[in-house]
């Protein structure tokens, strides 16, 4: 499905709704992407910087690391 984005005028079209169809891959390019972007008038180091995912707490990495060293400790 291809959203208004891509065919008719980006004008007017909201930083959130910009960021969800770069998420979803609707730009071929980046150079699409920033057309899209001055076209809306939306600063494109605004939708980069706008966090996406945020990192857990914890690393479940590091965590399980640090167990296994407490249980070598521990024998």
């Amino acid at each position: 499905m291809i959203s208004e984005l891509s065919i008719g005028n980006p004008k007017g079209v909201g930083m959130d709704n910009l960021i969800k169809e770069i998420s979803n891959g609707l730009f071929a390019s980046v150079a699409d992407m920033i057309t899209v972007v001055k076209d809306s008038s939306v600063e494109l180091l605004e939708i980069l910087m706008k966090p996406v995912y945020e990192l857990p707490l914890e690393d479940p990495f590091e965590a399980d690391e640090q167990r296994r060293r407490n249980s070598v400790k521990l024998k």
